[in-house]
């Protein structure tokens, strides 16, 4: 018991040097597993010493587990995609994302959902397996180059060719700007 007990500590002493990077939810439910973990290996090693038959428990944990985690199968693969979206950081609350269309500022993210406020003001729950398993455009992480548009209306007694040679020099004169790259196209485009 007592090596179990420096055991558990030292444990508690790691988890704690890498709480940083943890959502606050998942520490303590992280201190709870080691400890059940601890204590089950505990009480095994101990029914071990007075010659009890172990190997009925086990499987019987076992049988008992696998029941479980059919039971609970939606469930474990939110807890689960929770703990990858933390560890994989693609957005973090605070960040503004994109999910199939939805816009919305990520507040929290749970052991089962993430928490999201729409652009209108709305509150959106969301699974966290459905977020893993989609494609999600993080808003708040740009790249440093950014494609522009100009839109330039004219009236309508002024010429097609007068309109064209307008765009043509915006264009020209974008295209000597030093900090624009002009490695890609440029378009000009006249409705």
């Amino acid at each position: 018991l007592t090596i179990l007990s420096i055991f558990r500590r030292g444990s508690f002493m790691a988890l704690d040097s890498y709480h940083g990077d943890l959502q606050q939810g998942f520490g303590p439910l992280l201190r709870n597993i080691l400890t059940l973990f601890i204590a089950m290996s505990g009480a095994i090693m101990i029914l071990k010493r007075f010659n009890y038959d172990v190997m009925s428990l086990l499987t019987a944990l076992g049988v008992g587990s696998l029941a479980v985690g059919l039971a609970a199968k939606e469930t474990l693969s939110n807890m689960i995609s929770g703990f990858t979206l933390i560890i994989d950081r693609n957005f973090t609350p605070g960040d503004r994302i994109n999910l199939a269309g939805l816009i919305g500022d990520v507040e929290e993210i749970g052991l089962r959902s993430t928490r999201l406020r729409m652009t209108d003001g709305n509150m959106i729950i969301v699974p966290n397996s459905e977020l893993v398993n989609s494609k999600i455009m993080n808003l708040s992480m740009p790249n440093r180059e950014l494609a522009c548009s100009s839109e330039i209306r004219v009236g309508l007694d002024v010429s097609f060719e007068k309109a064209r040679e307008v765009a043509v020099v915006v264009l020209k004169s974008l295209s000597q700007e030093k900090r624009i790259l002009n490695e890609r196209s440029q378009k000009v485009y006249l409705r």
